[in-house]
């Protein structure tokens, strides 16, 4: 996606009433946020949970448990800064 095109399927996600997937929205949205900034894939994005993120570090980051990864090694993803700020306050 070029980033017009992301910034657009971000948009319509956090403004859609329709659930999907048990997700509404907004969780969407996030998800779609997480995917974007780390890469990962849909199988280790089922995966994460409120634990798997360190928001209050100096450098933001979601963890990815070894048993979840393709490589089986884990692996600790950076996240931009307003990604996780928009992810503290969601999952706060």
């Amino acid at each position: 996606l070029t980033a017009d095109e992301l910034r657009r399927l971000l948009l319509a996600a956090k403004q859609s009433k329709r659930v999907y997937r048990g997700l509404d929205g907004l969780a969407r949205y996030h998800l779609y946020l997480v995917a974007a900034s780390t890469g990962f894939r849909a199988s280790a994005l089922a995966s994460l949970t409120p634990e798997s993120f360190d928001l209050d570090d100096t450098c933001p980051v979601a963890c990815l448990a070894a048993r979840n990864d393709k490589s089986r090694k884990g692996r600790v993803q950076p996240l931009p800064r307003d990604v996780a700020r928009a992810l503290k306050a969601y999952l706060g």
